[in-house]
């Protein structure tokens, strides 16, 4: 009961400040790395396709500027259809999932136009059906940039491009793995 009173005066109180919300999700292509031999080198039958998730609450702190808390993903999948010597067609798939959390800075330098650069902690959540000890999880650096189209005064669409890097070390092996990858999204906001 106590918590729920809690997030009431927090809602309500927020109401008070400018806030800004963005969360959406967006569609790309990726390329993963690992100790820098690039995975399609590995896998070159294989398909991929990266997919973005993210969410950003913040606060206005000039008229055209912005500086919010980021947590977003990047899962970038690698998959083929393969044959064994039976004839049995199987699928195989590598999951790189690139997570971030950290500060963004979001900059309107004309109206309707959303630039913003992020960079902070980023862990990494993978699997793999074949090929495992490569793959084991990691923590490092990610960064990310976007430029969008925002459609509405306070509230709205983004319609944008994110650029997106992450560079981890992955334990126990210590191998790094770098995730690097060009986005297409759609999120709404609220500012």
């Amino acid at each position: 009961m106590k918590k729920l009173f809690l997030l009431l005066i927090l809602m309500a109180a927020a109401q008070s400040f400018a806030i800004y919300v963005d969360a959406g999700l967006g569609i790309g292509d990726a390329s993963s790395s690992v100790n820098g031999n690039s995975y399609e080198d590995h896998c070159p039958k294989c398909s991929d396709l990266a997919v973005t998730l993210n969410v950003r609450v913040g606060e206005k702190i000039l008229p055209n500027l912005w500086v919010a808390g980021e947590l977003s993903g990047v899962g970038n999948r690698y998959g083929a259809d393969l044959v064994d010597t039976y004839g049995h067609k199987e699928e195989f798939y590598t999951q790189f999932n690139s997570y971030y959390l950290g500060p963004s800075v979001i900059f309107y330098p004309i109206d309707h136009l959303h630039l913003s650069a992020s960079l902070g902690f980023s862990w990494t959540a993978n699997s793999s059906n074949f090929l495992s000890e490569t793959y084991q999880d990691g923590k490092g650096v990610a960064f990310a940039l976007s430029v969008a189209y925002d459609t509405g005064k306070s509230n709205g669409a983004l319609l944008g491009m994110k650029f997106y890097t992450s560079h981890v070390s992955m334990s126990p092996s210590q191998k790094s793995l770098s995730t690097t990858g060009l986005l297409f999204f759609v999120n709404f906001v609220h500012k």
